[in-house]
């Protein structure tokens, strides 16, 4: 089994025990087709712990919604409290973050190869993966950019894991009808 696989089924059997609805919202996986259309249109090549994860998760599915950088009704599993994406609202949120950060007048740019998988409800902040080193770094809501946060989107889904397990995270996990949310 992968290492991205290992870490990714952590996080779903903490899902299924303690919050299975949830687990519930997450969507099956993305088709080959689906990934290499994203990729074309990007422009890049995802690296290879990210397309093994869309192959087993794409996200949350939410209807198409031109206007969104994420769903409507925002499902947070993990304790990062973002949510998961999918390729569309990937494609939506990488042109978003390349115009906001790109037009800021700080110097500071959104590098063409970091893609966006997870983000909070309105884009302001997330994690992205460096396609060229397979790096996760994340962006926040006041222009704070971090390139290298994880080695790898494994260690990203192991630190979640490691989160959702503890009693003195940052996040603290409450539960509703079967739902987890998480709060600082």
């Amino acid at each position: 089994m992968s290492e991205v696989r290992e870490a990714w089924g952590q996080v779903l059997a903490w899902l299924e025990e303690h919050a299975p609805a949830s687990r519930a919202t997450l969507g099956g996986p993305a088709t080959q087709e689906e990934i290499r259309s994203t990729e074309a249109r990007l422009g890049v090549e995802f690296p290879v712990q990210l397309r093994e994860f869309l192959q087993i998760n794409n996200g949350h599915p939410h209807p198409d919604d031109p206007q969104a950088l994420v769903g409507d009704d925002c499902h947070y599993v993990l304790p990062c409290a973002h949510e998961l994406l999918n390729l569309s609202l990937m494609e939506k949120n990488y042109d978003h973050q390349r115009w906001a950060w790109n037009n800021q007048g700080d110097g500071v740019v959104w590098d063409q190869h970091w893609i966006p998988f997870a983000s909070d409800e309105d884009g302001m902040c997330g994690m992205f993966i460096d396609v060229r080193t397979g790096e996760v770094g994340k962006w926040g809501d006041y222009g704070e950019l971090e390139p290298a946060v994880f080695p790898s989107l494994a260690a990203f889904f192991v630190g979640e894991f490691e989160e959702m397990n503890s009693s003195h995270g940052i996040q603290t996990a409450t539960f509703r009808n079967g739902f987890v949310s998480w709060i600082d």
